[in-house]
Formats: C-alpha cells, sequence, structure tokens
C-alpha cells in the first residue's frame, strides 16, 4: 500500500501545448519519460456497493501489461488529494485479492462482495505525458497530462487535467508551483476524481450542492492551525459546487 498525494488541476485543452513549453515547468523538468495511452476499466457490483463505500477498483491496460489497484476515500483539501493505494500486477481481466496485506481491506471485499462478480461501470481512455520535476529545496513530483475521455452507459465525458504527485520531499512547493503556472494559464482546482466523475456519468447522477462541514477544530490547536482546518473546508466546499454553479441551474 502507498499513500498517494497529488494536486489535480483542470486545464482547457488549448492551453496544453502553451504549458509544456512554459519555461517554468522546462527548467524544473528533469525526465521526460515516453507518453502512454492509459486504458482504465472500473468495475463495481450491479448496485454499486463498492461505490457506497468509497472504494474504487480498477484494471489498468498499459501495452501488454495489466495492474489491479484499489483505492479507497482518503481526503481532498483544495485540491489535494490523498488516498491509500493498492497497486498490483495481474492478468488479463482478472482480479487477484489474494496479494493484499491489509487485512482489514481483505475482509471488507470479501464481506462486501459475498461472491458476486464484479461488472465493468465505465471506463476511462487517455494519453499520459509526463514530466519528473525536481524544485530547488530537493522536493520531487510527478507531473501528469491527462488528455482522453471517460466513457459510460453509451455517454463520453472529457478528460483534460494536470496531476501533480509528490514523489519526495514538501507538498507546499505543488501549490508554489501551479500558483506559477496560473500566472500564465489558466488552471482550476479539481475536487472530483476521474472515478468519482466515471461513477457519476455512469450512474447518469447530476451535481447536488455541497453543504460546509463542521470544522474538527479542538482547544489544543494553535490559531494558525484552526484558521487552516477553517479555511480548507470553506474550499473544499467552494470546489465541490463549481461544477454545478457552472451549470447555471
Amino acid at each position: 500500500m502507498t499513500s498517494e498525494i497529488e494536486l489535480k488541476l483542470a486545464i482547457a485543452e488549448k492551453d496544453v501545448w502553451r504549458l509544456l513549453r512554459l519555461p517554468l515547468l522546462v527548467t524544473v523538468t528533469q525526465k521526460k519519460p515516453p507518453s502512454q495511452r492509459l486504458i482504465n476499466t472500473y468495475y463495481d457490483t450491479a448496485d454499486y456497493r463498492l461505490r457506497e463505500l468509497g472504494i474504487a477498483i480498477r484494471l489498468r491496460q498499459v501495452g501488454g501489461k495489466w495492474l489491479q489497484t484499489i483505492k479507497t476515500e482518503g481526503r481532498v483539501i483544495a485540491g489535494l488529494h490523498e488516498r491509500p493505494e493498492w497497486e498490483t500486477p495481474t492478468t488479463v481481466n482478472t482480479f487477484d485479492f489474494s496479494q493484499l496485506q491489509d487485512t482489514k481491506l481483505k475482509s471488507l471485499l470479501e464481506n462486501t462482495l459475498e461472491g458476486e462478480p464484479l461488472q465493468p461501470a465505465f471506463t476511462t481512455d487517455f494519453t499520459r505525458i509526463k514530466r519528473i520535476l525536481r524544485f530547488d529545496d530537493g522536493t520531487e513530483c510527478e507531473f501528469a497530462l491527462d488528455r482522453g475521455k471517460i466513457i459510460a452507459s453509451g455517454k463520453e465525458q472529457r478528460i483534460s487535467e494536470i496531476e501533480l504527485e509528490i514523489v519526495a520531499g514538501d507538498a507546499r512547493r505543488l501549490f508554489e508551483f501551479s500558483k506559477g503556472l496560473m500566472e500564465h494559464i489558466p488552471l482550476r482546482l479539481m475536487h472530483e476524481s476521474k472515478a468519482a466523475r466515471g461513477f457519476a456519468l455512469s450512474l447518469g447522477a447530476l451535481s447536488k450542492p455541497t453543504k460546509a462541514k463542521q470544522a474538527a477544530l479542538d482547544k489544543q490547536m494553535s490559531a494558525r492551525q484552526g484558521f487552516v482546518a477553517i479555511a480548507g473546508g470553506c474550499l473544499q466546499q467552494m470546489t465541490a459546487n463549481e461544477a454545478g454553479c457552472a451549470l447555471g441551474e
């Protein structure tokens, strides 16, 4: 199991090539791995039991190789996504939970599925352009530019987004770097993962208004920590409601 910490940003497709030529990005790029086409199929039970538990299971095809990935809900604050991830090699269209070292998750999956077969819920098909970035304080991150589509129930939704995933160092550098990019190209913090958008498309679910959650404050917090908790909750509510507001309804 690894803990994935990444900042997700939406970008208009017309701005992609301008972004890739930005000196701010070019100067911190250490490596340029080859672009990849990634085809992912997400699975669930017929009544979407795993989604209700905040679990996403997918099979990813990368060339001739297959990977099984399990992600749990984690948390999202101001576009910064932090969630546990279990990834293991597998064979074509095959699930294998025997390699899971997390006994609680393994038991939860077995009890939830109860022998019921998983079925495809939706597919994501996109091309990923990667860069390995290193900042002046030694922090490293993986820059991924994904462009493609989500396909579910005969409908499609475009994917055009950036993921900045911390490899080593200080996650605050992701925000500082993003602020620099935004001085040249309009970008937006993204609250929803590809999985969340795929399930919504599959179910035909409309965005519902999201209310603010009570900030988790306690007497031992400093004023700074309290402010961060409150402001983070405000940003989370704003980003969660952005798509619904943009519909103009």
